[in-house]
């Protein structure tokens, strides 16, 4: 099969789960599966962290969203993954060890090169994304890409396209 399972490794206070447009459980636990389709909100006393095969993770931090928008193994058994960072802010952590990662948020999209960690932050526009640890790839929605590295942040407004910043820090 190409599809995938990941576990839900952490929870802490309300964490809500939808798939197919409805409510799956009103409440995430700890070792649940999480599969492809599923959404993860968090409410203002909620936390989330999921685990992927490699040890890679994505955290959730309070009133904040996260879509698992693709779970797949390609032809060669390797495992892809697509984030859709939705509201709030998130973090992750992905490893470089062959599996494919992509974090969707507004209309960029990030691809850690190698190894990395960095942060979204959605709530209010400019969307930064902030790397703390090594360097993502960001492709700007308008055909523009730049690769964001160590204490760098990358700032787009999704009512600009085309236009981005980068910042030589980490607020």
């Amino acid at each position: 099969s190409t599809l995938r399972a990941v576990r839900i490794s952490d929870v802490e206070g309300k964490v809500q789960v939808f798939e197919k447009g409805g409510i799956a459980f009103e409440q995430a636990l700890p070792n649940m599966p999480a599969v492809e389709g599923m959404r993860f909100v968090t409410g203002d006393n909620g936390r989330l962290e999921i685990e992927f095969e490699d040890g890679s993770v994505a955290r959730v931090t309070p009133d904040s969203s996260i879509r698992l928008a693709q779970l797949r193994r390609n032809a060669d058994g390797g495992t892809v993954t697509a984030i859709e960072a939705l509201s709030g802010l998130s973090y992750y952590e992905l490893n470089g060890r062959g599996a494919e990662y992509s974090v969707h948020f507004g209309t960029d999209t990030a691809t850690p090169l190698d190894s990395a960690v960095f942060r979204v932050a959605l709530d209010a526009s400019p969307y930064p994304l902030a790397v703390m640890h090594g360097a993502a790839h960001v492709d700007e929605g308008a055909g523009l890409s730049v690769d964001v590295r160590t204490n760098q942040t990358f700032q787009t407004d999704p009512h600009q396209p085309g236009e981005f910043t980068l910042a030589q820090n980490v607020t």
